[in-house]
């Protein structure tokens, strides 16, 4: 969001430009970047990721062959706290020194 704030006032910044192109250009793109962000990122993507589903993670078979593995890590078996179900607690590092 915040990356896109600077690249509207950029873009904006060229609105001031005394040429007739130039301005053009910096609100043309200053309202395509508004327009992206606030009706392409904000509302369809997540709307077309809900209704896809688990679609939304579907892996090409070729792709996941090429792709390394990764050991699956068992959230059911952490406890909030911390704690594992084993009972061995995680240290937390030592605070630093002033």
């Amino acid at each position: 969001m915040s990356a896109a704030a600077v690249m509207v006032a950029v873009a904006a910044g060229f609105a001031l430009d005394p040429g007739v192109m130039i301005r053009s250009i910096g609100v043309g793109m200053a309202a395509a970047i508004v327009l992206d962000v606030t009706v392409v990122r904000l509302v369809l993507v997540p709307a077309a990721m809900t209704a896809m589903g688990e679609a939304n993670w579907w892996l090409r078979r070729w792709l996941d062959r090429l792709l390394p593995r990764r050991r699956k890590i068992d959230l059911k078996t952490h406890d909030v706290s911390g704690t594992d179900v084993s009972g061995i607690r995680e240290e937390s590092p030592e605070p630093a020194a002033v």
